[in-house]
């Protein structure tokens, strides 16, 4: 068996390519017109296609970019939403602490739920704080509160303590 070097591969290359340039060639000179015609127009109609079937694709593909984009967008709208109910819920319960209590350093918090009402910058909700009273007895009590955000500062704050 001959072993071909890095020039011979090179030439055997070159050889097979110049050849089947020639088998093409031959092949066209012996077509009809006609047949040529047809030929012709079939390349077009799959270059016309595989076109078609590119602008698709990249339709396609942009397409769900801009549902990627959009879904994120309102993701991190949300997140942002639920940073400052949480930054909310927090404010009302230290108010709560340090205002309305009688003994703060017993709070144990829970129940919370705070959302930002349509249309407005009001957010409110409820939560309730088990605390010691006067008389050292752990008692429950339910609040409701309400907070008016401007650019991020807290203003307008109502808390109330719900009768059941």
């Amino acid at each position: 068996m001959k072993c071909f070097g890095l020039v011979g591969l090179g030439r055997l290359t070159l050889l097979f390519v110049g050849a089947l340039a020639l088998s093409t060639a031959i092949h066209w000179l012996r077509m009809t017109p006609e047949r040529r015609a047809q030929e012709i127009g079939a390349k077009k109609a799959q270059e016309a296609k595989h076109q078609q079937r590119a602008k698709v694709d990249a339709m396609v593909e942009a397409e769900m970019k801009g549902s990627d984009a959009e879904r994120k967008i309102v993701q991190k709208a949300q997140r942002k939403d639920e940073r400052k109910n949480w930054k909310v819920q927090r404010f009302c319960e230290d108010y709560v602490q340090n205002y309305l209590l009688k003994a703060p350093s017993t709070a144990h918090f829970g129940g919370e739920a705070f959302v930002r009402m349509p249309g407005t910058n009001v957010r409110s909700g409820s939560f309730w704080v088990d605390s010691q009273n006067s008389f050292g007895a752990i008692v429950r009590t339910h609040f409701r509160c309400s907070v008016t955000d401007y650019v991020g500062r807290f203003h307008e704050v109502k808390v109330e303590q719900v009768k059941w």
